[in-house]
């Protein structure tokens, strides 16, 4: 269980960062993607090679030296499940996403590169993506101790088991 500073800490780190989304009216939106299109950068975006979602996480398994089922044992992903990572072109949902980069006790960067993989970000409008970020620069790696910190806030645990 996390102890009572930390979760102080949590709530400082969360409601000192979180952002509102800001928004656009349709013109200014329209500004920005003309902007865009006259550097040519719509063109360019995306070209090259990405590693895929299954390339990131096997390369992070390696470089930790676990094995799988302990990882998706970790995490809180059925067997199957975790298999389906087998697949070149699979791609999760943010919280398995999440609950794997957790389960594998990387950091912030690395979490940023796995997600990245996978088509996501994090916001810092999202107090979901606050806490996980707030446990990953904190090196809280138990899903118990994250999903406490969730609660705290209301918010869903990061998978159900």
């Amino acid at each position: 269980m996390l102890d009572e500073k930390t979760l102080l800490e949590l709530q400082e780190y969360v409601y000192g960062r979180l952002e509102r989304p800001t928004l656009f009216n349709c013109y200014e939106l329209g500004d920005i993607v003309d902007r865009y299109a006259a550097g040519g950068e719509f063109d360019t975006y995306g070209k090259g090679s990405r590693p895929t979602f299954r390339e990131v996480l096997y390369s992070y398994i390696r470089k930790k030296g676990v094995v799988d089922a302990d990882i998706f044992h970790e995490a809180g992903i059925d067997p199957k499940d975790f298999s389906r990572a087998e697949d070149p072109l699979y791609k999760p949902d943010k919280k398995t996403a999440l609950a794997l980069a957790i389960a594998l006790g990387l950091n912030k960067i690395e979490t940023d590169r796995l997600l990245g993989a996978a088509g996501y970000a994090f916001s810092n409008s999202d107090t979901f993506d606050l806490v996980i970020q707030f446990c990953l620069g904190r090196g809280i790696h138990s899903r118990d101790k994250v999903n406490q910190a969730l609660h705290i806030f209301g918010l869903e645990p990061l998978l159900r088991v």
